[in-house]
């Protein structure tokens, strides 16, 4: 706003210019433009397309280049990220190459062209040379990347889907680095086997958080008790926190890494929140209260029945591969206080199905972003359905107008305390309602090989497009080796 790329409207919208460099190129040599982020723009903004964080676009009403290298977004109201944009909010594409595909092709033609994958082309410090499917890809460094050309000629990406396999290879040195692979349990083992004997080093930093969200959605949801938040309640008293804490992180939790909120200690908006959850789990006895307060009790098995004698299903607890061991504890959990559940394990060939994983019955083990990220797993806005090929972020289909509502209000205000007072009002309708179940912070860990020097600046990034402004790769052309 003092310099002028930033102005505020009579009529309540705002404007921000943008300049970029004139030394970044595409893959194949061709200078990046603004009209490669107005051609980004329509593609992100389009709903039957699944490429974008929505946060940001849904909230711009144009993009106008004012020459090739300078731009004016015009905003349809106030946005609180509106002078800090990074790629994952406004993401270019190559026009050169999409451009004229996009204007003739349907949307799942778009979708399947050789671009996305095994012709991929972008900006970033490394370009793919070949991808093997079942193996992995092969990257050389970007001769015109503009913070300099990488210090590594070549790395390869490898497809390694079981843990033992990869496991045994980081001990061979075949794996010579890997980003958030392995649970806190392998973290820990590594440690033990092989940091300490000087073959690498395991670093870990705190990333988003693990959560349960339940599902809302009348076409999926079983059992329907679900949708009453009293249930949701008791579930919640039935977990003990803290020992789903240690398992994630391997018996060597770091500080603050218990979920005790929506946000975490260390972020700005935990003071409006603090320690909102704190005493919403751990507690069997009031969990008993809760579940009798919507009229289930305790049968002659030890099960939860209804008024009518009925138990209630059992409940689903949809995990990937990696989670199913935390699933597994979860549902024994649930089981101990008298309602029953079971680990559904995601086939390896659904963990890309978005319309399958959107249409879990009961409870699903996921992560959410940091920070005011996890508004979008709850959004009114921002539901999984047909019509955004189920890329929508609230896969569980939670609606509370009043949060939708404020969530618009939060990220029209540019100012933080407002943007706090708006929080406070959030996390209450959050702890009333309950419609996902805040776990642990998750611990991300990466093994790193002796002669190897990479990843230093592990904390702050974001795992690929959970961040917005970069992932754990972000240094990857000062990358070295020995």
């Amino acid at each position: 706003i003092d310099n002028g790329t930033m102005r505020l409207l009579d009529d309540g919208r705002m404007t921000t210019d943008y300049a970029i460099r004139p030394d970044i190129y595409w893959h194949d040599g061709t200078q990046l433009t603004i009209h490669d982020y107005v051609f980004g723009f329509k593609v992100d903004s389009d709903k039957e397309l699944p490429f974008s964080d929505p946060t940001a676009v849904t909230s711009i009403e144009s993009i106008d280049a004012l020459d090739p290298l300078s731009m004016r977004i015009a905003w349809k109201n106030p946005f609180y990220l509106a002078g800090t944009l990074g790629q994952m909010l406004l993401f270019p594409l190559p026009a050169h190459i999409l451009e004229a595909e996009y204007g003739r092709l349907d949307s799942q033609s778009f979708m399947n062209l050789p671009y996305f994958l095994p012709e991929y082309v972008h900006a970033g410090p490394f370009r793919l040379v070949r991808h093997e499917p079942g193996f992995g890809a092969t990257f050389e460094a970007h001769d015109k990347y503009f913070l300099g050309r990488p210090k590594v000629d070549v790395f390869v990406l490898k497809e390694v889907l079981d843990t033992n396999a990869a496991i045994a290879s980081v001990l061979a040195g075949e794996l010579e680095m890997t980003i958030d692979r392995f649970d806190g349990t392998t973290a820990s083992n590594l440690q033990d086997q092989w940091e300490a004997l000087g073959k690498g080093r395991v670093l870990v930093t705190q990333g988003p958080a693990s959560i349960i969200p339940f599902q809302f959605s009348p076409d999926y949801v079983n059992p329907k008790d679900l949708l009453d938040p009293r249930v949701r309640r008791a579930l919640f008293f039935g977990l003990d926190r803290r020992a789903l804490t240690e398992l994630g992180y391997g018996g060597r939790v770091t500080p603050q890494g218990e979920a005790i909120s929506i946000f975490a200690e260390n972020e700005p908006l935990y003071e409006y929140a603090p320690a909102l959850l704190k005493d919403s789990a751990n507690d069997p006895v009031r969990a008993a209260q809760a579940f009798a307060e919507a009229g289930l009790r305790l049968g002659a098995d030890g099960m939860l029945v209804n008024a009518s004698g009925v138990k209630p299903a059992a409940i689903e607890v949809r995990a990937s591969s990696a989670r199913v061991p935390v699933g597994t504890v979860i549902a024994d959990m649930w089981k101990r206080v008298g309602f029953d559940a079971k680990v559904d394990p995601i086939p390896q060939a659904r963990v890309a199905d978005r319309e399958y994983l959107q249409a879990y019955p009961g409870v699903e083990i996921t992560g959410t972003g940091t920070g005011d990220r996890a508004f979008a797993r709850i959004d009114g806005e921002t539901w999984a359905t047909a019509r955004n090929s189920f890329s929508g972020s609230n896969r569980g289909h939670f609606n509370n107008p009043r949060f939708t509502e404020l969530t618009t209000l939060y990220r029209a205000s540019l100012q933080e305390s407002a943007r706090g007072q708006i929080v406070r009002e959030m996390a209450s309708i959050f702890k009333e309602e309950l419609p996902f179940l805040p776990i642990f912070f998750l611990p991300v860990y990466a093994t790193v090989t002796s002669g190897i020097h990479a990843l230093d600046d592990l904390d702050g990034g974001h795992p690929g497009g959970g961040g917005y402004y970069g992932g754990y790769p972000r240094a990857a052309h000062l990358w070295e080796k020995d």
